[in-house]
Parts: C-alpha cells; structure tokens; sequence
C-alpha cells in the first residue's frame, strides 16, 4: 500500500468568519492510497482550532505506522489504528479512511455509498456552515443555502426583551 498526498488550496464560495478566524480559502491535502493498481483518494481538511495544520498533517503521513502488507480491506483494523497512533490529527486519519473507502469502492466497482450501507439513488443529507456575519447578510447566506437540508451556524440573534418581564 503507498500512501502519497499533496498540498491543495481551495477558494470559499465567500468570505467566512468564525469567532477565531477570517477564511477566504482552505487549505487541505489531497491523500491517495495506491495497492494492486488501484488509487483510492481522500481529502485531510485541518483545522487549526483542533491544532491541526497542513504541517502536522503532512507530519502523521510521515509517520504512520506501517502498513506493509496490509490489506486495505481491512479499513476497521487500519483506521483504528490510526486513531490509536494519531488521536491529536484526526482530519488526517479521516482522510485515509476516505481514501481507502475510495479505493475499495473502486476495486469493487461500487459506488461509496453502497460500501457504506446507503440506499441505492439516495444522496445523504449533508449540511451547510454559516459563518458569522451581521444580520442581513446572514438573513441573505440563509437564503443562499435554502437547497441544504442542515444548517450549521454558531450566530445567535440579539437578546429580546422578555414581553412578560414588567420590571
């Protein structure tokens, strides 16, 4: 099994803003896992709130166990040891996970969901992360992200005054 990545930026749909950061782009690695003339491919998206950086995820790709031998079917076994050996770079294991699900999705001919236990034509549900802004732009992102399902958003409107509070 080779294990290979490379650096990746990505633009935003807009600028977002947590309480930590202004983003406007993203930076991730790409992860490829390649065995018996397949590639199976994944995305680590660190996140420096979690102490996570391309630098620390480039660092656990360097040194992960070794899976000489391995097979990657065996992705309960590989992933749960990754989780064991890198508990503090979790994006970084996720992207593994995502690589060797790609891969076995196409040893297999099959999609991922169908890997997965998805029904067969359903897309799953997915979810949309609002950042924070003033009021109506955010009132416009919300509208803007009407065709997600889930709406993830840590803004929280200005505190009214209790109508059943006299004093």
């Amino acid at each position: 099994m080779i294990i290979q990545w490379k650096r990746l930026s990505l633009a935003v749909a807009g600028t977002f803003r947590t309480a930590k950061a202004v983003r406007t782009n993203k930076e991730t690695l790409w992860v490829s896992i390649t065995h018996d003339n397949t590639q199976g491919w994944g995305e680590a998206a660190p996140i420096d709130t979690y102490h996570q950086n391309l630098e620390s995820a480039e660092a656990t790709l360097q040194h992960l166990p070794k899976f000489t031998g391995r097979d990657p079917r065996d992705i309960h076994d590989i992933v749960s040891t990754l989780v064991e050996h890198s508990s503090d770079q979790l994006a970084t294991v996720a992207a593994i996970d995502a690589a060797l699900h790609d891969w076995l999705g196409k040893k297999c001919g099959m999609p991922n969901g169908a890997i997965a236990g998805a029904e067969s034509g359903r897309s799953a549900a997915t979810s949309f992360s609002l950042g924070i802004d003033e009021p109506q732009q955010f009132i416009e992102n919300v509208r803007r992200a009407e065709k997600y399902p889930i709406l993830k958003s840590s803004w929280v409107p200005a505190r009214r005054r209790n109508p059943c509070n006299t004093a």
